[in-house]
């Protein structure tokens, strides 16, 4: 279980990442894609795209590598095979982010000091995905683009389900993409090779 905690300490940390540098984006927004403080919908479609790409690559890559040193570590009798592994350890950062979200949406309406908290851990992770909410809102200030924020009931239900859809694609990712590794089948180093000149058979 060792390693599997150790992959999802690497999906958590590219998680964060990824949310970070998603919310330092607004700065960019405000200057080219928003007016009087309102995000424009198509420019914040782009961004979301953008970003959940990359959150994508993480999990698929991540685990793709972890599968790839797995399949030696079986080969020579380090390790026990463990096949869903990347499900395993996406389903440790995920689930907990998801069930958040579900929690915060439910009971939104109750103030307590662990609503707070959760409101608060909502608030970092929903930027993997917060572009692709603007749309449903009619242009959302760049200080409140947030799930459930000054909207109607539907349009809540599909903010959240939004945000949910990113961080299970995700772990489908995770998982699809360590399997892949396990095998040894190896279309996504030839994808990054392609795209962006990363030779991966000489850096690992």
């Amino acid at each position: 279980m060792k390693n599997v905690f150790k992959l999802s300490l690497n999906l958590f940390l590219r998680t964060i990442l990824v949310c970070l540098l998603s919310f330092m984006a607004v700065i960019t927004l405000t200057v080219i894609g928003s007016s009087e403080g309102y995000v424009n919908p198509v420019i914040s479609v782009v961004f979301g795209v953008f970003y959940f790409i990359a959150l994508l690559y993480f999990f698929i890559y991540s685990a793709w590598d972890e599968g790839k040193k797995d399949s030696n570590r079986v080969a020579i009798g380090q390790s026990k095979e463990m096949i869903y592994k990347g499900f395993l350890s996406a389903a440790i950062v995920v689930v907990p982010i998801i069930t958040i979200f579900i929690l915060t949406h439910v009971f939104g309406d109750y103030q307590n000091d662990i609503m707070n908290i959760l409101n608060i851990i909502k608030l970092i992770f929903m930027w993997a995905g917060a572009y692709f909410t603007v749309p449903f809102t009619g242009g959302v200030s760049t200080t409140t683009i947030e799930p459930g924020a000054e909207t109607d009931p539907t349009t809540a239900i599909i903010m959240t389900s939004i945000l949910c859809g990113v961080y299970v694609a995700s772990w489908i990712g995770s998982g699809v993409g360590y399997i892949f590794g396990y095998k040894k089948i190896s279309f996504i180093p030839k994808l990054m090779t392609t795209f962006f000149g990363v030779d991966y058979k000489q850096k690992n």
